[in-house]
């Protein structure tokens, strides 16, 4: 990760682990690298500039395990020749065996996770409309379109009252608690659900979709099912269940040019040092989530599957 400005170089990113906020801020004010050491890094990053650019993503990995809990991995897909298209990951649960608990890993590059949950919002609504003109479904509606967080969902589905949080004392800020809203703002466990009734021929069917931005991948999980099959609320818990179990355990490794991360600050602004603070969160929480390397990870955990997705070189265009 690159800061740019001087004035910045020496900034340590073991801090951000073992320090509070507002320390870790105070540090990176004060911390200047060495002249010297400056210098070894310009010239290292005017050599890097001579090296032909590498696509922002040459290879992504998609590792999802054979069982977690009741659920057990039933098929990994991929779209031969659309590698934009990512993977479909279908999960089986041993006590409802008909009911199809799919989710789909595809890119979205590096954008801010509200903006690609809007955009994959609407192209959720719009397939739907699309399955329903095209006659494969009937009889569509909407229901409910809003926030949905993993980390709420209890071990039989429902869901635990969002945590009271104390407003903050605009009198007193404190950086800490600015920068743990920063955070909780990047966890990719808050993501969108959409409720949907629809009929597949005689068959009137109950269908969420859920959406969530991890990294560079969008997750999107679809489950439907009959009334005889999950009624009323045993739906609701069930797909709330398979969401919190399954979203967290399928994970993606990559390897291209974004492994390279850059903050930009400017020193003589007024707020420079708690601007850089909240930088280094988000930028620490993306990479934590992205899980890019310069050099990918290719070995597969036991009791795990994996398929890849390969990029063409201009794949990405700006998504990077």
């Amino acid at each position: 990760m690159r800061i740019s400005k001087t004035l910045w170089q020496g900034v340590l990113l073991a801090s951000v682990t073992c320090g509070s906020a507002a320390a870790l801020a105070q540090d990176a004010v004060e911390a200047q690298a060495p002249t010297s050491e400056t210098a070894e890094s310009e010239a290292l990053q005017a050599e890097a500039n001579k090296a032909p650019a590498r696509p922002f993503i040459e290879r992504s990995l998609v590792i999802a395990p054979e069982q977690v809990g009741k659920f057990k991995l039933y098929s990994m897909n991929d779209y031969p020749g659309q590698p934009g298209a990512g993977i479909q990951v279908r999960y089986q649960h041993e006590d409802f065996p008909d009911v199809r608990v799919d989710l789909f890993v595809y890119p979205a590059g590096r954008v801010e996770r509200a903006e690609a949950l809007d955009s994959a919002m609407r192209d959720l609504r719009q397939s739907l409309e699309y399955a329903v003109e095209k006659g494969s479904y009937s009889n569509l509606e909407f229901g409910r379109d809003g926030e949905f967080d993993l980390r709420r969902v209890d071990s039989d589905g429902s869901l635990r009252a969002p945590e009271e949080k104390a407003a903050p004392d605009p009198d007193k800020p404190d950086l800490d608690a600015v920068l743990a809203a920063v955070s909780n703002k990047e966890d990719y466990r808050v993501g969108r659900l959409l409720e949907a009734r629809l009929s597949m021929g005689d068959e009137a069917m109950e269908s969420h979709g859920y959406l969530f931005y991890r990294g560079l991948y969008l997750v999107k999980g679809r489950i439907s099912a009959t009334a005889l099959t999950l009624p009323g609320e045993s739906f609701v818990r069930f797909t709330q269940l398979a969401m919190a179990t399954l979203v967290p355990a399928v994970t993606t490794r990559s390897t291209g040019s974004c492994f390279k991360k850059e903050i930009l600050v400017d020193p003589d602004a007024e707020d420079a040092s708690e601007n850089l603070a909240k930088q280094l969160v988000v930028s620490l929480a993306r990479d934590k989530q992205e899980q890019c390397a310069e050099i990918m990870d290719e070995t597969i955990p036991a009791g795990h599957r994996a398929m890849p997705l390969i990029y063409p070189a201009g794949s990405w265009g700006s998504k990077g």
